[in-house]
């Protein structure tokens, strides 16, 4: 979540900042803000990618569920 605030605060600082030498009110802010949060997101799949793997690596593949028959049968 952290990644997520971030990216777009930072995004929205720079924007501004380069609203503030260059002049050209909001845009800078704009494109700095969605800019930040595109940062954001990919910085979070790419978190969870790793995060994945490690499990994937640490714990095996995940199990199968039990098929839906046998609680079928067990409700009538």
């Amino acid at each position: 979540m952290a990644e997520m605030i971030g990216g777009v605060l930072v995004g929205l600082g720079i924007g501004w900042g380069f609203d503030l030498f260059v002049g050209t009110a909001p845009w800078g802010m704009i494109v700095g803000t969605l800019s930040g949060f595109a940062v954001s997101i990919w910085l979070a799949v790419h978190s969870a990618k790793k995060l994945s793997a490690r499990a994937l690596k640490e714990f095996g593949p995940p199990r199968d569920l039990p098929d839906d028959a046998d609680a079928d049968d067990n409700d009538r």
